[in-house]
């Protein structure tokens, strides 16, 4: 999947079979919006998926490095939230940052041996987060 540029390139954005869609009937590409958040350092893993919700969420996995307090970091975040949400189209805005505990590895079957997210098992592992009511921007796994 991907578009031409302006200056005639080609820009390749996703697999077509990454895409969802949402429950306004927008097709969401997953990959650039990813990239934008994993601009801020403190993301290490990031997977965003939203298949049938009304706007995208993401689960975030924070680098193991991070010393900052829990309030440091949410504010971080948002700050991060904000001008990611600035640059997309108003349906791949994200609704929600999901926190996880634990990252995603090889041994836990949530990456692939050449360490890519197997999107399928983490939107299965964590498909609660799409059916139950999100109340914070930023949600701390408990």
């Amino acid at each position: 999947m991907g578009f031409e540029t302006i200056d005639g390139n080609f820009k390749i954005i996703g697999r077509t079979k990454e895409q969802f869609k949402t429950a306004k009937g927008k097709y969401v590409a997953p990959i650039p919006i990813e990239s934008l958040l994993g601009h801020n350092p403190d993301i290490e893993q990031v997977c965003v998926f939203g298949q049938g919700r009304k706007q995208p969420i993401a689960l975030v996995v924070m680098n193991s490095q991070n010393k900052q307090s829990n309030a440091s970091i949410t504010q971080s975040l948002l700050s991060t939230l904000q001008e990611t949400n600035s640059k997309l189209e108003s349906h791949q805005v994200l609704d929600h940052l999901i926190i996880l505990k634990d990252s995603w590895t090889v041994e836990n079957d949530l990456l692939t041996p050449t360490l890519k997210i197997k999107r399928t098992e983490i939107e299965a592992s964590f498909q609660h987060y799409l059916t139950e009511p999100l109340l914070e921007k930023i949600i701390w796994e408990s």
